[in-house]
């Protein structure tokens, strides 16, 4: 019987979505040292033509390290700079965790969702 191959989390894939509402980012895999490079061209591609809004949707990332929240930011500073909304989908694994203990999910606003609801959707503008 042949084993399947591990998966390697340290891959990171991207999808953007494009509709009339905006742009949405969703990674999937890790955002890391050896990635978060690639995360924040993503994002910056998608702000390019100023869409209505920028939506960044972690919940499927299975792990975030600190230059992952350092990217994040950049990002959103980035939406700040073109004046376009950002709103991140946090997620309910680890991103949301990380995002809370360092402090940083406070730079987001809540989006209409309870506060201790992981997969709120939060705005930053």
């Amino acid at each position: 019987m042949d084993q399947a191959a591990p998966y390697d989390a340290s891959e990171l894939t991207i999808e953007v979505q494009r509709d009339e509402r905006g742009r949405a980012v969703m990674p999937r895999g890790e955002i890391d040292l050896a990635n978060a490079a690639d995360f924040e061209q993503a994002v910056f591609e998608a702000l390019h033509d100023l869409p209505a809004r920028l939506t960044v949707d972690l919940s499927s990332l299975t792990f975030m390290d600190l230059v992952g929240v350092r990217a994040l930011l950049r990002c959103r500073d980035q939406a700040r700079r073109y004046d376009v909304p950002f709103y991140l989908v946090a997620g309910a694994r680890g991103p949301y965790r990380l995002l809370a203990l360092s402090g940083v999910l406070g730079e987001f606003e809540r989006d209409g969702a309870g506060q201790d609801d992981p997969d709120a959707k939060l705005a930053c503008n």
